[in-house]
């Protein structure tokens, strides 16, 4: 039995509640009550159902701009948050670069026997991007040029401004993509089984196509590179002209000889060649003595050249070359004894650069690339050979295989004639027009 507090204060509130009567039960009111709920829960669902039916109307509508509509969702949705315009950190697998193109820039794969492929992009960003996997790609970024040590299946990644004023990108000598102002044209080279020749197509790309991914260029292109079956002779239309001022007397810093590997001078080099000039078989024998000759104030290395033809002594000349503090070889002049029929000698084309309104010339530069031009001789009115950088590719002679090359046009404003010459890194002149290396030693 429970036993009540002894204190009487709940017992009056009590009472006096249950002396009200309970309310009467109006079974009307209570299904009113419920049809109303129901009618208000029922909206929503029914203008949800509605605003359905309409969109599902739209995006079968022929023509309706809905579909677009719902795959940019779609879209945006699975990209996740905007990429940034530079590049983040890049994984231990990958390396990058990020080059100001200025008024212009050439951008050189130089390897054409890749098996990889360029995924070319255009952003809104002040700076070319370049990535490649860190294994298989060496970049090198130095005056307008950004040059690409490329290998095996290396793919890469080219995002370039859409405000960048001027880009070229080049497997070699081959041109595969030029950017001027908002014109952007892609060159596809392909070889031709039957004939043997390279063919080139062009794609021209409008303001409205630089977009994400606008093309992807393959560096496959052994068939149409320099030793191929067709061995183009394309222009370096992007060129680079050399300032002579790096190799001014008054510059300093030279050394005799050369240790620039596309040109190397060391005392006991001996190069020789041979081949077949005017049906007769010529030699070309070039050694580095052991002797000096100081011109302008410099102390250059000798270098002598021999020629042959037909057995018989045509020409020697003794030429003049230094490496200036940057690594670019410079040509200081030269002495020439040309042997003639009859027994005479003469002297053309000898010329010494402390001579009056004579200068240095460059022999090679420092970093020889496609579209750099230089002038190889400074004296007007003797000697005023030009020099550029057409190509690059693989390059076999009777001496060997050489990978590394480059081909380098001269030009002689004075009669007008041209020709090539080969060089390999590490070696030196591989071809000197009608004859090849043979033997290095």
């Amino acid at each position: 039995m429970t036993t009540l507090p002894p204190d009487d204060d709940w017992v009056d509130p009590l009472l006096r509640r249950l002396d009200h009567p309970l309310p009467r039960v109006d079974a009307d009111a209570i299904r009113r009550r419920a049809r109303q709920s129901r009618s208000r829960a029922l909206r929503p669902a029914a203008a949800v159902a509605l605003l359905l039916g309409m969109a599902a109307a739209a995006y079968a509508l022929p023509g309706s701009p809905v579909p677009g509509w719902v795959r940019a969702l779609v879209n945006r949705e699975q990209a996740g948050p905007v990429t940034p315009q530079r590049p983040g950190p890049l994984s231990p697998e990958l390396a990058g670069i990020a080059v100001d193109p200025g008024t212009g820039l050439l951008i050189v794969f130089r390897s054409t026997r890749s098996r990889g492929e360029v995924r070319v992009g255009f952003i809104d960003s002040a700076e070319v991007i370049v990535r490649g996997p860190a294994a298989l790609a060496t970049f090198t970024s130095n005056r307008g040029r950004l040059l690409i040590d490329n290998a095996g299946a290396a793919d890469f990644e080219l995002l370039i401004p859409r405000t960048a004023p001027r880009i070229e990108v080049r497997a070699g000598d081959l041109l595969l993509l030029r950017k001027e102002g908002t014109r952007v044209t892609v060159t596809k080279h392909r070889l031709d089984g039957s004939s043997g020749n390279c063919t080139a197509t062009e794609e021209t790309m409008s303001r409205d196509d630089l977009s994400a991914v606008t093309a992807v260029i393959a560096l496959s292109l052994a068939g149409c590179t320099p030793d191929g079956p067709a061995g183009p002779d394309l222009k370096a239309s992007f060129q680079q002209q050399l300032d002579l001022a790096i190799c001014a007397p008054t510059a300093g810093g030279f050394t005799a000889g050369s240790t620039n590997p596309w040109f190397p001078l060391q005392v006991g080099n001996v190069w020789r060649y041979e081949g077949e000039e005017d049906g007769e078989p010529a030699e070309l024998t070039i050694t580095v003595l052991n002797q000096t000759e100081t011109v302008a104030g410099v102390v250059t290395r000798v270098v002598e050249e021999r020629e042959e033809l037909d057995g018989e002594l045509v020409e020697v000349s003794r030429n003049y070359f230094a490496q200036a503090s940057d690594g670019t070889v410079c040509y200081f002049g030269e002495a020439v004894d040309i042997y003639h029929d009859d027994g005479s000698v003469t002297h053309e084309g000898a010329w010494r650069a402390d001579q009056p309104g004579n200068a240095p010339g460059i022999a090679m530069p420092a970093s020889p690339t496609p579209g750099v031009k230089f002038q190889m001789e400074a004296a007007p009115g003797i000697a005023e050979d030009e020099g550029t950088v057409v190509g690059t590719g693989k390059v076999t002679v009777p001496a060997g295989t050489f990978t590394r090359t480059i081909r380098v046009r001269e030009a002689n404003p004075l009669d007008g004639d041209k020709g090539y010459k080969w060089y390999a890194h590490g070696t030196g002149l591989l071809i000197d027009g009608p004859v090849k290396l043979v033997q290095y030693q």
